[in-house]
């Protein structure tokens, strides 16, 4: 008899492995990034800041981790975990590598908007011509 399928029963195609690990790799880096770039620059946190981190950098990537195993097409997922880590490698590069100027941190405030509001919804529309043409995992 096949095991019963609940909705915590993760899922194991290959599109579902792609979307998992890059999504596991853009939370850890922006785990990295918030606490450890911050413990090695001397930053103190408190509770607010790291309730800020957690929202803001590391939340868009819980959201989007959350929000693939609840859709039944993943290919919009593995587009814009692949834009967002492209997004968070720039930013890194940008604020803590080479920063240009001394308001290159607030790439950080703007990259969880950009990544919400713009780069998911766009990967989303992207990917929908794809996903139709796939079949429908149960």
């Amino acid at each position: 008899m096949p095991a019963e399928t609940t909705i915590l029963t993760p899922r194991t195609s290959p599109a579902d492995r792609w979307g998992y690990a890059l999504t596991a790799v853009g939370t850890f880096f922006s785990f990295y990034v918030g606490f450890v770039e911050t413990a090695i620059n001397d930053v103190e946190l408190t509770a607010n800041a790291v309730g800020f981190l957690l929202t803001f950098v590391c939340g868009p990537w819980l959201l989007l981790a959350f929000l693939q195993h609840f859709l039944r097409r993943p290919i919009g997922v593995i587009v814009a975990s692949a834009l967002w880590l492209i997004l968070e490698l720039l930013s890194y590069y940008s604020v803590f590598i080479a920063p240009k100027s001394s308001t290159a941190a607030l790439a950080y405030a703007v990259k969880p908007l950009l990544q919400l509001f713009i780069l998911l919804p766009l990967a989303l529309l992207v990917a929908h011509p794809v996903d139709r043409k796939r079949p429908v995992r149960t």
